[in-house]
């Protein structure tokens, strides 16, 4: 990347109390080109930086969180693992989490243990969960920082 060694973040995956640090960045932008971030900084730094005629998805008011990616989900399920992340970010081990209980075992237990008809609910609304808050792309004449 270009931009944005001005922000210190460290230089491997966050751990313990590190996940604590949210690194909140008002009136951020990130430049893409061919599927990889070229720079980041203000909209006043990355704006010169893009073609008039270039796709912006304008995220204004909302939360953008590069690297936060699940690898993989379950379309159904039963319980969450709201608690497991929790402690997670408080700095418990996946193995910690696990021995106490959380982690994938507890999810096992929950999903048996529900019925039929929970999980085919909560399967029928997860799509329109992931997607209620998709914005589409608009023309940098619509966009605002």
């Amino acid at each position: 990347m270009d931009s944005c060694s001005r922000w210190q973040v460290p230089s491997r995956p966050r751990i313990g109390k590190e996940l604590q640090e949210l690194g909140i960045l008002r009136d951020a932008s990130l430049y893409v080109e061919n599927g990889r971030v070229k720079a980041a900084g203000s909209y006043r730094e990355i704006s010169p930086l893009v073609a008039q005629d270039a796709q912006v998805i304008d995220a204004g008011g909302q939360v953008v969180l590069p690297g936060f990616v699940d690898a993989h989900t379950h379309l159904i399920f039963g319980g969450d693992r709201i608690g497991d992340f929790e402690k997670r970010i408080a700095g418990r081990t996946y193995q910690e989490i696990a021995a106490a209980g959380g982690g994938i075992t507890s999810t096992l237990v929950q999903t048996r243990s529900a019925s039929e008809a929970d999980l085919l609910e909560k399967g029928a609304a997860m799509p329109n969960g992931f997607c209620a808050e998709a914005q589409q792309p608009s023309k940098r004449s619509q966009a605002t920082a």
